[in-house]
């Protein structure tokens, strides 16, 4: 009878458990599966590791016959990193072992897995993302959202001979954009199959993994997206990788009964360091942030639109002028003595603009603010609720216009596209 009673220590094993959730690891990491584990750490004493970075020598050069060649000394500066313990536990009821519908025992190792898995994952990140660190390669491009140009951008920051693989982190935020670029690849269109976890598509020979992991920058206007080159078959065991996880001690499982409460305590720790430890296969880019509050709604209004200032039209003010994003592009013509505009400055260049969305709201709702060369009032102008129409005087190209309106993101058109007639 004693042989078959169902014990607890032989439903919750640690040896069986370490195997099991190491097993899980791999498959539930994302930024991790770029690095290489360096396990020389393991039985070594002390928690500090040095990871050194060489400097490349130079080419080799052409030496005479019977000539010595020339020397040089192999530079390398180093970055020291703590080996930290990542640590979990969970506890288990004998009543949840031996009486639950599911398996419990079997959910504590995916949900410790998981756990570590993502503990290791956020350290890689934080190395990779690290906009302090000495001699990585960065690329700002935090004037525009990501997109295909932004990324070409980036990539030659590497200033490859070779356009080589490479793998791209971004924000599940960054992804509808992404996706709507015409040079997107999506993975379902691959000639090839998927290669890394998560991977969604390509761009410029980049391959896309989305992560919510990803961070912002210090400002918090912008995301912070790591691009990684992926090893090559021309690249050697001895190529330093661009992220390395000193290993100290693997997965550890340890369990403990708790007799009075009738429960088992399970806890799993990794013992790591995680550096870049190659600065060159590393570019640390950039890219504005897309903004949940909706921006403002601008437009030039239509050419035969009267504009209630004398007897103008827009047509007699413009050609072919547009916006495009922020950029106000076409001609503006040049208009003498428009002298219901105003009794004394009232020749030269005149931009309308139209706001739908201020028509019939309180006064002020929407304020522009004309700023840089010739401008007068220094001060925002409110645009008349009765038509979402306003005019203004354009005086240089490096002029701006800042819009606002409350509840909604503030807006600046460029005017340096125009084209400002003189006669």
């Amino acid at each position: 009878m004693e042989d078959n009673l169902t014990k607890i220590s032989n439903l919750i094993d640690p040896e069986v458990m370490a195997d099991m959730i190491s097993a899980k690891l791999p498959k539930k990491i994302r930024v991790a599966p770029f690095a290489k584990v360096d396990t020389t750490l393991e039985g070594a004493e002390g928690d500090t590791v040095t990871v050194p970075k060489f400097a490349y020598i130079g080419d080799a050069e052409d030496v005479a016959e019977g000539v010595e060649c020339g020397m040089t000394t192999l530079e390398a500066s180093s970055e020291k990193v703590t080996v930290k313990k990542a640590m979990k536990g969970v506890t288990l009821t004998d009543e949840a072992v031996l009486s639950a519908h599911g398996d419990p025992v079997g959910e504590a190792n995916n949900q410790l897995a998981l756990s570590i898995a993502s503990k290791i994952d956020n350290d890689c990140m934080d190395a990779l993302s690290n906009e302090d660190a000495e001699g990585r390669l960065k690329y700002n491009g935090s004037a525009n959202e990501l997109g295909y140009e932004g990324i070409v951008d980036a990539i030659d920051v590497f200033e490859e001979e070779v356009n080589g693989e490479k793998a791209m982190f971004v924000h599940p935020k960054q992804v509808t954009t992404l996706r709507k670029d015409p040079n997107f690849i999506s993975a379902d269109k691959y000639n090839q199959e998927v290669v890394l976890k998560g991977e969604i598509g390509m761009i410029a020979n980049t391959r896309i993994v989305p992560s919510k992991k990803v961070k912002e920058d210090k400002e918090t206007t912008s995301y912070l997206n790591p691009i990684i080159k992926l090893e090559t078959e021309e690249e050697t065991e001895e190529d330093t990788p661009a992220l390395t996880i000193y290993l100290k001690r693997g997965l550890n499982v340890e369990k403990e009964r708790k007799s009075r409460k009738r429960a088992t305590e399970i806890t799993v720790d990794e013992m790591y360091a995680v550096s870049v430890s190659n600065d060159s296969k590393v570019v640390l880019a950039k890219f504005k942030k897309k903004s949940s509050i909706e921006t403002i709604k601008v437009s030039v209004p239509s050419e035969e639109t009267s504009l209630n200032i004398g007897e103008k039209t827009v047509q007699d003010l413009c050609e072919n002028v547009s916006i495009e994003g922020n950029n106000v592009k076409g001609s503006l013509k040049h208009v003498e003595n428009w002298t219901e505009f105003s009794k004394t400055d009232n020749s030269g260049n005149f931009l309308p603009l139209y706001f739908e969305e201020a028509k019939g709201q309180a006064k002020g709702t929407v304020k522009v603010e004309l700023k840089g060369t010739g401008a007068k009032l220094k001060k925002p102008v409110a645009v008349d609720e009765k038509d979402g129409l306003i005019v203004f005087q354009i005086h240089n190209k490096d002029n701006t216009l800042e819009i606002t309106q409350e509840g909604k993101e503030a807006r600046t058109l460029n005017l340096s596209q125009l084209d400002l007639k003189t006669e």
